[in-house]
Formats: structure tokens, sequence, C-alpha cells
């Protein structure tokens, strides 16, 4: 193998004890490069205290990114169960605010969606949400349709909370 995937807390954990320039020695020195830092969580909930600190730690961990030239980080797609309408565009919005900052550190993003989730469980939801993410001048009032619509089309079975209300 000649690249890997890192966990972002394993790296962080390394870090209390040794310095980035050792460890990108050490790294360096195997012949490795890392693909891609796994994962980010909690950016896609609503706004608030505990957001906040989800996006300060994302930003920590994408200068972590750039240090270490890491070309992708993996977010996942922690919805909130039961997605309302307004918990939705919160995470449209926080997709393209995280896709900007991302930019800015020269990585980029991988949605990770899960098949238990209650909420974008599929491929399609999942392509769903990073096309109207990236649409800047795109109004968010009729995002949870065109989402369901992707949704509907899935041959995945999800749970009957997977809609958004």
């Amino acid at each position: 193998f000649t690249s890997l995937e890192i966990w972002l807390t394993k790296l962080e954990q390394h870090l209390e004890s040794a310095t980035a320039a050792d460890t990108a020695k050490q790294i360096a020195d195997h012949g490795v490069a890392i693909a891609a830092a796994a994962y980010q969580g909690g950016l896609l909930r609503e706004p608030g205290e505990r957001h906040s600190a989800h996006f300060d730690h994302f930003k920590r961990r994408l200068d972590l990114c750039q240090r270490f030239a890491i070309p992708k980080m993996i977010l996942a797609a922690d919805f909130p169960p039961g997605v309302s309408r307004l918990s939705l565009g919160w995470g449209l919005k926080s997709l393209a605010e995280a896709a900007r900052w991302a930019a800015g550190f020269g990585v980029q993003l991988a949605l990770e969606f899960h098949g238990s989730a209650d909420f974008c469980n599929c491929l399609d939801t999942a392509v769903s949400l990073i096309c109207l993410s990236i649409v800047p001048k795109r109004s968010f009032r009729n995002a949870d349709k065109a989402v369901l619509r992707a949704a509907s089309t899935s041959p995945v079975p999800r749970r009957t909370s997977s809609a958004v209300t």
C-alpha cells in the first residue's frame, strides 16, 4: 500500500506527544501518502454554541490537512433525527460554508452517508445535497422537494423517518 486514510482524532492524539514535523517525516520515511482524513461530524446541525464549536474544530482539522498535505476530508452526513425544512436548510448552508473553508485550505470534501441513518442514507440523497449546497444563488426553500424527489427514486429501503417534515 502506498496511501492510507487517517483518522483525525488519532492524529490529534498523536500530536499531543509528537511534533508535526517529526510525524510528517515518519510518514514520508515509510513512503506513504495520506489520501484522506476521516472524519468530521457535527457540521450539519442547527446553529448554536455546539455548531460553532464543531466549525472551530473543523477549521483546526483543515489546518492539519494542509500541514500534512491531506487532499480530502470526509464529512459525516449526520443530520439530526427528524430532519425538518429548517434543519435541512441549515445543513445545506453548512455544507456550502464548509466547502468554502476547505477550498481556502486547498482541501476537498467528501460526504459520507450511512445506510442506517434516518436521513441522507443513500447515494441519491447525498448527491442531491452536494449539488444543492454548491449552487450559491439557489433558493433553499424548495431544496427539501429536490432532495425528497432524489431520495424517492433510490432503490435503497428507508425508514419512514427519512422524509423531511
